[in-house]
């Protein structure tokens, strides 16, 4: 059976597999980030009530209300993770870092069966998340009231505009957790699978006949049977008399 053919070359080089997956493991450990990260979140509700949710009288929006909103709250989480965006945060908040990390570090996303968008970005120092997460939605607000202009409001309330801050970051004081063990596994199941592969690429390459079963896969021909080698068995040596026209004779060795 070749499953059992299969498991049988890899019990064999059992002590190689497993030291490819310690390898594996303890690079995988060692390139690991130990920094802590800070992850800060401000939101954005996205009114509803100043739109027209007629496909004839808005062409922005479906004729279906729900998906017309979904659309519109998809549009601005795409907005808002832009690097003009991000731009105008770094000159509001004067923070040593460029557009473009600032947009890797930044998640806008819409809150699950809400209006509610939250922009969240991580970084190591948890004033500076804070101080981008919180100018990352009001440089969206900036834009987003030159582009639809409307009344505006305070945090925590309801606004007319197409959108407003509904609460500002504060200040994260736990760090985020890193994925160690996760990404041990994953080495671990990397390093197996590189090591049975290099183990099946061995025996696959190796044409010598070890057992009864190999000899009847590559012959194709039935094995009537099998002398096992014991440890007492004594080899014979073949060796030469000096007279030349004696005959050759087997001397067991010892």
């Amino acid at each position: 059976m070749e499953i059992r053919r299969y498991l049988t070359m890899l019990r064999r080089r059992a002590v190689f597999i497993a030291l490819v997956m310690v390898a594996a493991v303890t690079a995988a450990f060692a390139a690991a980030d130990g920094s802590s990260t800070y992850l800060a979140t401000s939101t954005i509700y996205v009114g509803a009530s100043s739109f027209e949710f007629d496909a004839g009288r808005d062409t922005n929006l479906s004729g279906d209300r729900a998906a017309g909103l979904e659309r519109l709250i998809a549009t601005f989480a795409t907005m808002i993770d832009s690097e003009t965006i991000a731009q105008q945060a770094l000159e509001a908040t004067g923070e040593p870092r460029s557009a473009t990390a600032v947009v890797g570090a930044t998640t806008a996303a819409p809150i699950p069966e809400t209006n509610v968008l939250a922009v969240s970005v991580e970084d190591p120092d948890p004033a500076v998340a804070q101080a981008l997460s919180t100018a990352m939605a009001e440089s969206f607000i900036s834009r987003i009231r030159d582009l639809e202009p409307g009344g505006t409001v305070g945090e925590g309330e309801l606004p007319s505009a197409p959108a407003a801050i509904f609460e500002r970051a504060k200040l994260p004081t736990v760090p985020q957790t890193q994925p160690v063990i996760s990404s041990l596994i994953v080495a671990a199941l990397f390093g197996f699978l590189l090591a049975a592969g290099g183990v099946l690429l061995v025996e696959y390459l190796d044409i010598t006949v070890k057992t009864g079963d190999d000899a009847e896969r590559r012959l194709e021909l039935p094995v009537l049977g099998v002398i096992p080698l014991f440890e007492n068995d004594v080899p014979a040596v073949r060796v030469s008399v000096p007279n030349h026209d004696a005959p050759r004779q087997l001397i067991p060795r010892g």
